[in-house]
């Protein structure tokens, strides 16, 4: 923000008021974070403290830290919305409620640092729905690749494999959707040179090393 606020407390407010919107009870707790909210317990309990282990701490500071360490985007504010249940174990239906809100906020960019990587693993139509939604709305989606790739496996077989030879690791579920933005970091072994321009294509998903580049290959060719 260059200045003034997106979000004040009373305009939440207005947000939680309204009809549809998922968060009655969500909390406000100051201009930085003007609102956080756990939508697997229906509550507002989330941990404010310093504890550098945890995940979302990491992600929050890289976007929006302005302390001492400074984010990207240091003016930013934070809508923290938890979707994990008390043992830790994520719930779609939260997803799909943080996700509706999230339009319901009109916020300018999100955040999903979770999925699921298994082949078999269908989407909720409910969340592939919200998701669309969200891209047809101008909103930004950002989720992981996953951490499956070929050198996370490190069994010998792609520890140490080139970036000529191509992934066989998988993506994370939510992260192979037409409709979100998903980027990860090259974990190579030797001194390769990259090529600084790729080609466009449209059909299937592409992948490089443990990074998941989001190239499309063109089935024909």
């Amino acid at each position: 923000l260059s200045s003034g606020y997106k979000y004040t407390k009373s305009e939440i407010t207005n947000f939680k008021n309204a009809s549809g919107f998922n968060a009655k009870n969500a909390g406000y707790k100051d201009n930085k974070i003007p609102f956080y909210y756990s939508y697997a317990t229906n509550d507002t309990t989330l941990s404010f403290t310093s504890n550098k282990d945890f995940h979302g701490a990491h992600v929050s500071g890289i976007a929006g830290a302005n302390n001492t360490i400074e984010g990207i985007a240091p003016n930013s504010q934070l809508a923290l919305m938890r979707v994990t249940n008390a043992r830790g174990v994520f719930d779609e239906n939260a997803v799909v409620k943080a996700l509706d809100d999230c339009a319901k906020l009109d916020v300018d960019a999100i955040n999903m640092s979770f999925g699921n990587s298994l082949l078999d693993y269908t989407i909720n139509d409910a969340i592939k729905s919200c998701l669309e939604n969200l891209k047809t709305l101008g909103i930004d989606v950002n989720v992981a690749a996953g951490n499956d790739g070929r050198r996370n496996f490190n069994n010998g077989v792609g520890e140490y494999s080139s970036t000529s030879n191509v992934e066989t690791g998988e993506i994370g579920s939510y992260a192979s959707q037409n409709s979100v933005v998903s980027v990860g970091a090259l974990d190579i072994d030797e001194d390769v040179t990259i090529n600084s321009s790729f080609a466009s294509y449209s059909g299937t998903t592409f992948y490089a090393r443990d990074q998941i580049v989001n190239h499309a290959i063109n089935k024909d060719g």
